[in-house]
């Protein structure tokens, strides 16, 4: 268990990551967090990913969220949330009144304000806007660390 009122993640902005193994478009958000986090990402940044599954069976989930974190190299905290079904998924994260989609990310500043909720991910399929998202979300993670 983990939460945002633990110590490593006091004075720091950061991003929740609200995904699923089985969502391909969740992939491409985890392989540039990742790349991002692993390379670029300031200290005072932390990034905490919620993993729902549509199976619930933890035989299934555990090792789906060891190979996702090989795969892509994660350095942050995969945590299993519970049902990828929208409706169980708010009942886990009751600040929200709903989940659009997944992938769905939530940007809170350094001092506990969420800022930012974007649900979808323009990856690199998606040219000019991968690009104009990579200038995005580098220019919100500036402003969250303010």
């Amino acid at each position: 268990m983990i939460s945002l009122s633990d110590p490593q993640f006091q004075n720091k902005a950061i991003i929740i990551q609200i995904m699923g193994t089985w969502c391909p478009n969740c992939m491409d958000e985890t392989k540039f967090l990742s790349n991002w986090y692993n390379t670029e990402a300031p200290s005072d940044v932390a990034i905490i990913g919620l993993n729902y599954e549509r199976n619930m069976d933890t035989a299934y989930v555990n090792p789906a969220i060891r190979r996702l974190q090989s795969r892509f190299a994660i350095k942050y905290p995969i945590l299993f949330a519970g049902n990828s079904d929208r409706a169980e998924v708010v009942k886990t994260l009751p600040m929200l009144d709903r989940i659009a989609g997944f992938p769905t990310t939530i940007y809170i500043d350094k001092h506990g304000k969420v800022k930012e909720i974007h649900t979808g991910f323009n990856g690199p399929a998606t040219g000019k806007l991968y690009l104009e998202y990579q200038t995005a979300f580098k220019e919100l993670i500036e402003s969250l660390r303010k």
